[in-house]
């Protein structure tokens, strides 16, 4: 910000107007793109990942295990078996759903907020829906296992699909 600042102060300095000065700039987006790239990102590490992703499966079905017994409860517990299996289904739903909506909107879910993580761009920039729905593949595909063993042999331990979807997870604070 004080770079900017300075930049536009100097422009001014020189004649232009304040409109002008920050025009020169060009595209806000390709600009801010360039700080980001200047920042050194962190790889994060395998247990804050592998944590992130357990607390964000136990919030999944914690909830689904309470709206479970709510149901359970209101229909006196009728069809428990029924309420049992929709509710995993409901459950193996919404996490996908989960995981792409809140990195999408925010870069990262419940777990990698608690676990001072987020998912970027290659650039350091915001991920894309499409990004963000490439990630789950292994999920619908049944390869996490697979695709998860990639983080332990690549530079900055991304995934087969952050490879393909040119994404990171990175640490927030890293640790020295």
């Amino acid at each position: 910000a004080d770079d900017l600042r300075a930049h536009v102060a100097e422009r001014i300095a020189h004649g232009a107007t304040e409109e002008e000065a920050v025009r020169a700039f060009g595209d806000p987006s390709v600009l801010a793109t360039s700080y980001l790239q200047a920042e050194p990102m962190h790889a994060a590490e395998h247990a804050q990942r592998l944590l992130a992703k357990l607390i964000d499966v136990g919030v999944i079905v914690l909830a689904t295990v309470v709206i479970a017994v709510l149901v359970a409860l209101v229909t006196q517990q009728r069809h428990v078996d029924v309420i049992m299996i929709t509710a995993g289904l409901a459950a193996g739903m919404a996490y996908p759903l989960y995981t792409l909506i809140s990195e999408v909107l925010d870069a990262q879910t419940f777990g990698k907020r608690w676990m001072k993580l987020a998912v970027v761009r290659e650039d350091g920039t915001r991920i894309s829906v499409w990004q963000s729905c490439v990630r789950q593949l292994p999920f619908f595909a049944q390869l996490a296992f697979i695709d998860a063993a990639f983080a332990l042999f690549t530079g900055n331990r991304q995934r087969a699909v952050e490879l393909l979807s040119h994404t990171r997870v990175i640490a927030l604070n890293p640790m020295p």
